[in-house]
């Protein structure tokens, strides 16, 4: 994986479990599947190190603050990233026992519009 490192000292410093980057690791995989192009760590870590913390967040059932309204309808404009976040999100949230959190989503979803190259 291309984020082992990364990976490997967030959860030797206490900041993400194991099981974090277990669900971390396969909504990468769906990333890199829907890009058609492998990620890396120099262009890709923010969103990487982004999402990792999400999936902490959802294991311990903590959330982030909402997003402004307007932020949110901008995101759900960008139908095919929305729709590959909400996607791996709630497969990873249901992991354990939770729905992915709208502002988890809001900020996948630019993210991955942004590793697209296009603006957001």
């Amino acid at each position: 994986m291309v984020f082992a490192e990364r990976f490997g000292l967030l959860v030797e410093s206490g900041q993400v479990s194991p099981e974090a980057v277990a669900a971390a690791t396969e909504v990468l995989a769906g990333v890199t599947a829907h890009l058609g192009r492998p990620l890396d760590e120099e262009t890709d870590a923010m969103m990487a190190t982004h999402l990792v913390m999400a999936m902490e967040r959802l294991a311990r059932g903590e959330e982030i603050p909402d997003l402004p309204a307007v932020v949110v309808e901008e995101a759900r404009g960008y139908r095919e990233e929305w729709d590959l976040a909400v996607g791996g999100l709630a497969r990873a949230a249901a992991r354990w026992g939770r729905q992915a959190p709208l502002a988890e989503i809001s900020y996948l979803t630019v993210h991955l519009r942004s590793l697209k190259g296009e603006p957001t």
